[in-house]
């Protein structure tokens, strides 16, 4: 399969998404952050899946589609051909960190598949020395660390912020910060704030309290949208879906009601 076109292999193959809930229930689509896989929304999904369909796929670079170097423009189409072959006409649109840059950029091109945008620790441009400084490190720590390095790095730092249950959880799963450093090299290259001017839908800004570079930049991506809320998980860092899920949940719920009744 590694050398099947990916839009190909992902037309014949479905272990890199999940679908869970009713058919014919409101469709959220949970697109994940970089290391981890589609698993990582675990708790989201045992608690919204009573009331929704739920779709979380694999993004380039990670989990089942690893053997592909992610892109932007492979995870467009990763999501096009995941609506596509789940038959979705209307779907609230739930990215964490470089999910929610995915899922801006989707919304931005796809407004008649998005009824609602939410995006968590994604309310930041990398332009600046920000920008050369993500994009250096993209290229460099590959070359200069073993894949065995790297992940052991991407664990000893998850085992700094996290319990150890929530981190051997993530584990069974496996990391992949190959896909990560892909992704650096990419991001300087887009302004999410415009897209987000582009996005006809609804969005939520959902940032942990203490994510100092979006809280920083939260503000002006509101301003930019159409139609945009802030919201805030008191005591979470960047990763408010796995430091708070009970807390991250009832805002995506909250927010769903919202786009969906």
């Amino acid at each position: 399969m590694q050398n099947v076109p990916l839009k190909e292999r992902l037309g014949r193959d479905t272990a890199w998404f999940d679908t869970h809930g009713a058919p014919q229930a409101p469709t959220l689509l949970l697109i994940h952050g970089s290391t981890l896989t589609r698993q990582s929304w675990q708790p989201q999904v045992d608690m919204l899946q009573d009331q929704y369909r739920i779709i979380n796929p694999d993004l380039l670079g990670h989990g089942t589609l690893a053997d592909f170097p992610f892109t932007m423009v492979g995870a467009i189409q990763t999501l096009e051909v995941a609506v596509e072959m789940n038959n979705i006409q209307r779907m609230l649109l739930v990215g964490a960190s470089l999910g929610g840059h995915v899922a801006t950029l989707y919304a931005s091109l796809h407004p008649e598949h998005t009824a609602g945008l939410l995006i968590s620790g994604a309310s930041m441009n990398f332009h600046g020395l920000v920008g050369g400084w993500t994009r250096l490190v993209g290229k460099l720590m590959p070359r200069l660390f073993s894949p065995i390095r790297l992940q052991q790095t991407a664990e000893q730092s998850m085992r700094k912020k996290w319990p150890a249950d929530i981190v051997d959880g993530l584990l069974k799963d496996g990391l992949y910060p190959a896909g990560a450093f892909q992704s650096f090299r990419e991001l300087p290259d887009y302004d999410f704030k415009t897209l987000l001017q582009k996005v006809q839908a609804p969005a939520l800004i959902l940032n942990g309290e203490l994510d100092r570079p979006n809280r920083k930049q939260e503000q002006e991506f509101v301003a930019a949208a159409k139609r945009a809320q802030i919201k805030i998980i008191d005591g979470a860092g960047h990763a408010c879906a796995i430091e708070k899920p009970d807390a991250f949940n009832q805002a995506v719920f909250a927010f769903a009601k919202q786009i969906f009744n």
